[in-house]
């Protein structure tokens, strides 16, 4: 089993572990901050922004070139927004992780938001609501999370107006209260040496500008009445 020890790399925590019965190194990087951050009136943010950080490209690279530099490199990688968290993931060889890691550095640092992925995620998300109902364990889901939390971030739904409502201005300043080294802890294990491994991630993080530290998620007091409650069908 691997047994992680926790070091502190400019002012960011990191758990690190080694692991050489593959030529693979794992990276999580998860950010403090989500939903309850954000309006109710723009809910959904946190997700697309998320999302956007994987595929919507870089400043210095289009969304295409970013997809081919993951391919070519046999790294997988992506990103995930709740509504406590921002969730990275990085999976490279060993052999070229150098390179990887650069690109997802680039990806989660500077993001371009670009116009052509930011329309195919609306338009994806907005075909997720069409068919949202078709599975009962789905609604379930859904609406018991309402009737629990309500119209607090637990409780909320993206709706169409609110996805609509969310622009480029919106994802970066989302992108830029939450994904910073300020509310990272990192994690990393695979086929490396710890010291030469902990020395390259402290200068591959220093300068990276801070940011400010997220807020605590609020407390969300549920407003359930207890009771038999039954949602109605057309099938």
């Amino acid at each position: 089993a691997q047994e992680y020890k926790e070091v502190v790399l400019e002012n960011i925590p990191v758990f690190i572990a080694e692991d050489t019965a593959l030529p693979l190194i794992s990276v999580t990087a998860t950010f403090r901050g989500g939903g309850y951050l954000i309006p109710s009136e723009n809910t959904g943010a946190v997700s697309m922004m998320a999302s956007l950080l994987r595929s919507g490209g870089t400043t210095t690279m289009t969304a295409e070139e970013v997809d081919e530099a993951f391919a070519f490199l046999a790294a997988v990688s992506g990103v995930s927004g709740g509504g406590t968290t921002v969730t990275a993931t990085l999976n490279s060889l060993s052999s070229n992780f150098e390179k990887s890691f650069d690109l997802f550095l680039n990806m989660l640092q500077n993001p371009a938001f670009q116009a052509s992925r930011v329309s195919l995620e609306k338009d994806s998300a907005l075909e997720g609501m069409k068919q949202r109902n078709d599975e009962s364990s789905a609604v379930l889901r859904r609406e018991n999370a309402t009737m629990l939390f309500g119209d607090s971030y637990m409780g909320r739904n993206i709706t169409q107006e609110t996805l609509e409502s969310i622009g480029v201005d919106i994802l970066r300043s989302t992108h830029q209260s939450i994904v910073n080294p300020t509310n990272l802890v990192l994690s990393i294990s695979g086929d490396f040496d710890k010291e030469n491994m902990l020395s390259y991630l402290s200068t591959k993080l220093r300068g990276w500008s801070p940011g400010s530290l997220s807020s605590s998620p609020p407390d969300v007091a549920s407003s359930y009445v207890p009771g038999v409650y039954y949602i109605h069908q057309d099938v």
